[in-house]
């Protein structure tokens, strides 16, 4: 039956739907190149094969354009290590559809891999996560060829345990090329402002506002994100 608690998440999406309407107004009214919102829609599928062990399936959608349009679909294997209560290693394979400027969807690649340390202390919790991660091109011919792009990706989450059921976090994530001779540095952050709403102990949902800031780039775009992922594990 329905939990009375269940209640709590229903209270607070009223506010991000606001929040959408909002930034969409707002992004119509003074519309360019350089600014853009973006939502997202992902599901995560988990299922533990040992104490240590486990592996996932997820996919997720991007609507970029002010939610217009279908920017960006993939779903991603992963299998992930737990070596003890406070380190994790996870290892990934991507398949990405992603739209390009000629309006059609190109094939891409990605192969990444990440350790994440955490540590909890009273309702608090802190992780840290190092990802290394290789997209690579279809390479059709010479005129359209793209060289595969590397990045280093570290973010730093900071968590709060309200109670059981609701989890609100703040996170920030840097993007750092390892290949690209025309981006010297960082060239993209990322801050998140989000919560969690567990159903149960299988079921829960994420709720999180975004603000992403290009640098070092040919345009420094920021991109605004409202977004949503749903978890399942067996």
């Amino acid at each position: 039956c329905f939990h009375q608690q269940h209640l709590y998440v229903f209270c607070l999406l009223p506010a991000f739907w606001l929040l959408i309407n909002w930034t969409t107004a707002s992004g119509q009214a003074a519309y360019s190149p350089q600014k853009d919102l973006q939502g997202i829609i992902g599901i995560n599928i988990e299922k533990k094969i040992s104490r240590s062990f486990a592996v996932s399936l997820f996919s997720q959608q991007s609507f970029n354009q002010n939610l217009a349009e279908l920017g960006t679909s993939f779903i991603d294997i992963g299998l992930s290590y737990k070596l003890n209560r406070n380190i994790t290693f996870g290892a990934d394979y991507r398949f990405i559809k992603h739209r390009n400027l000629n309006n059609f969807y190109d094939n891409r690649q990605l192969l990444l891999a990440d350790v994440t340390y955490s540590k909890g202390f009273n309702k608090f919790s802190f992780s840290a996560r190092i990802r290394f991660q290789n997209q690579y091109y279809d390479q059709i011919t010479e005129e359209n060829y793209k060289p595969w792009s590397a990045y280093n990706r570290d973010k730093l989450t900071l968590r709060y345990k309200l109670n059981y059921y609701v989890v609100p976090y703040l996170s920030a994530e840097i993007f750092y090329p390892f290949n690209n001779t025309e981006r010297n540095g960082i060239d993209r952050l990322r801050g998140t402002a989000g919560f969690f709403y567990n159903f149960n102990d299988h079921l829960r949902s994420e709720w999180y506002y975004a603000i992403s800031q290009a640098f070092n780039r040919k345009t420094n775009n920021t991109i605004y994100t409202i977004g949503t992922t749903w978890y399942y594990r067996f």
